[in-house]
């Protein structure tokens, strides 16, 4: 009677959304001891190419990359003055780890090889923290990959 009503059969998996409380970076040879604030994690994309004839009337035409472009992982932090920033010279596995939810017992991580491509100094003044950022991009080369929970 109420066809308007029907629905299709779907399966929901219950999935939370966590915060970052908890999540941490590190690499495989550089030291780095600033108090992170943030780890804020780029895109991974592949490129489209405009591929359009001078004729194209509608839309332009586009073609898409064989292979994808690795995301950049940009780190914020708390500055202190006894904080070693990380040379932007050598290639290295970094590895994000998210925290992890209740009844896991391994945590998610995204790793890979690359180096340091960015490092910011903190702006000095009265009654502002000293924030700055390190970008850290994959290569491509080994990873990223992504490890679910368990």
């Amino acid at each position: 009677m109420r066809d308007f009503l029907r629905f299709a059969a779907y399966t929901f998996v219950r999935l939370m959304a966590d915060t970052g409380t908890g999540a941490s970076w590190g690499t495989s040879s550089t030291t780095f001891n600033g108090t992170l604030t943030a780890i804020q994690i780029g895109e991974e994309t592949i490129p489209v190419l405009d591929q359009s004839p001078l004729s194209a009337t509608s839309y332009l035409e586009k073609y898409f990359g064989d292979v994808k472009e690795p995301p950049q992982v940009t780190l914020f932090f708390l500055f202190a003055s006894g904080t070693a920033m990380p040379d932007l010279d050598t290639t290295e596995t970094g590895t994000v780890t998210w925290p992890l939810d209740s009844g896991q017992t391994t945590a998610a991580t995204l790793a890979g090889t690359g180096r340091y491509v960015q490092r910011s100094w903190p702006d000095l003044g009265i009654n502002q923290l000293q924030e700055s950022t390190i970008a850290f991009q994959f290569d491509g080369v080994t990873g990223p990959t992504f490890t679910a929970a368990t």
